[in-house]
């Protein structure tokens, strides 16, 4: 007895299209690409907190004024960051008042200014 091989194709056809358009595979790739980003861009605005937007110009050592601007104050992370501690250090030194800070709603601020003292005279003793 014979064995009868049948080979089968699967033939699919796949039709992309962007605002009821057709169009290739890459152009569908560059549109939902864009699509992705500005959903996850909006969601990042959504989620993100408040960021200062006034901003100081920056003066370099020999104290002239460069075309640079910097926040007036910055996050604690964002201070520890600039100041090579860890988050609990600043929370730490605005806690016992070493640090002067600024609340703004529930989010604690630093003066820009003062982290450029700080580096220059280190940190204060604390204050009672």
């Amino acid at each position: 007895m014979r064995l009868a091989t049948e080979a089968y194709m699967l033939d699919i056809q796949l039709r992309f299209l962007v605002a009821d358009r057709p169009v290739e595979l890459h152009g569908f790739v560059q549109a939902l690409a864009f699509e992705v980003a500005k959903a996850v861009g909006i969601e990042l605005q959504r989620s993100s907190q408040v960021q200062i937007s006034y901003l100081a110009p920056v003066r370099s050592a020999t104290g002239k004024e460069s075309k640079r601007t910097r926040p007036l104050a910055v996050s604690v992370s964002e201070a520890a960051r600039f100041l090579g501690i860890s988050t609990a250090t600043v929370r730490s030194y605005v806690a016992s008042r070493r640090i002067h800070s600024v609340r703004v709603g529930g989010k604690i601020l630093i003066p820009t200014q003062l982290l450029d003292q700080v580096m220059e005279q280190g940190v204060a003793k604390a204050r009672r």
